[in-house]
């Protein structure tokens, strides 16, 4: 290998080393995109999910309704609203997400069981109980949904969940 060559390949892992750098994490990814084209949906939506890790509710929400109001038929941005909403204690707009998510998608089984699991928290198991089932029936095959049911059924019974 020719001492240009070395001098090439020395340049480029200098500069990839500096890209890695600066693209160190999701937030700073999508950021650029969003400065690049900030009507690009998915940039706004990656952005909010990786807000939403980093506990930045408040930002995070912020660009889920960029991206609703770019893509008003969004479904994964409706439903990740309602989770942001339900994050901050926002129980009733929570909820209003998750319905719209349903409108949007009606077999989308996590909107059901977040549903499911707002009314079990506020003691109503009969309504919880709709919408687990609703829930498992689009997604049968979920450990955590069958338990939400079957702890909604024992405290409609007055039991003790397992």
């Amino acid at each position: 290998m020719s001492l240009i060559s070395l001098g090439i390949l020395a340049a480029l892992g200098v500069r990839c080393y500096d890209q890695a750098r600066y693209w160190r994490n999701g937030i700073s990814i999508f950021s650029r995109a969003i400065e690049l084209d900030p009507k690009d949906p998915h940039a706004h939506f990656n952005l909010a999910a990786n807000l939403e890790r980093a506990q930045c509710y408040e930002e995070s929400e912020k660009h889920l309704r960029i991206a609703i109001k770019l893509v008003p038929d969004y479904v994964d941005a409706h439903y990740n609203m309602g989770v942001i909403l339900a994050l901050q204690d926002k129980m009733q707009e929570s909820e209003k997400w998750f319905k719209k998510t349903i409108k949007l998608n009606p077999r989308y089984a996590p909107a059901y069981k977040n549903i499911g699991t707002i009314y079990a928290q506020n003691g109503d198991y009969e309504t919880a109980i709709k919408y687990f089932s609703k829930a498992l029936k689009y997604d049968p095959f979920n450990p955590e949904i069958k338990k939400d049911l079957e702890n909604a059924e024992a405290m409609l019974k007055g039991e003790m969940p397992e």
